[in-house]
């Protein structure tokens, strides 16, 4: 009986020393999934970002595609605040306008398109808009152009 006991005992000691080193390996484990958790949400921080980033060249190739578009309009000013763009132009007509609206639409990029504003001004009109520049998820290919404004 002695022997059985004694035995048990070593047993015993063997599974106690077993479970502590797996209780190691588990707090390890434990530790390395925080940490991979941890790298997960950076990368898709990361990722978000740049899929969110409003790429200042894309934006100015994009809208310098639809002004080359448009006959009879010309930008004189552009400003940027995040995502949206404000602009000033002159056009000879709102036809050439309503024109350059369409082409900045038609790049498939420009969204919330707003023409808050346009004037006659010594037989031009002088024009404010402001588009918020949101890239296609997936690459589209351009549209056609508008019919070129005129008077």
């Amino acid at each position: 009986m002695t022997n059985q006991v004694a035995d048990l005992d070593n047993q015993i000691k063997q599974a106690q020393a077993q479970k502590a080193a797996l209780d190691n390996v588990i707090k390890q484990d434990q530790i390395y999934e925080a940490r991979k958790k941890t790298l997960e949400n950076r990368v898709k921080v990361i990722e978000g970002l740049q899929r969110n980033q409003v790429s200042p060249v894309m934006a100015l190739d994009q809208l310098s595609e639809a002004v080359q578009r448009t006959q009879f309009v010309w930008l004189s000013n552009l400003d940027q605040n995040n995502a949206v763009l404000s602009m000033n132009g002159v056009g000879t007509s709102l036809n050439a306008i309503a024109d350059f609206y369409t082409n900045l639409t038609a790049t498939g990029y420009f969204k919330n398109i707003d023409v808050s504003n346009a004037q006659d001004s010594a037989g031009n009109f002088v024009f404010s808009l402001k588009a918020e520049f949101s890239p296609p998820r997936t690459a589209a290919p351009a549209g056609q152009p508008a019919a070129a404004g005129g008077n």
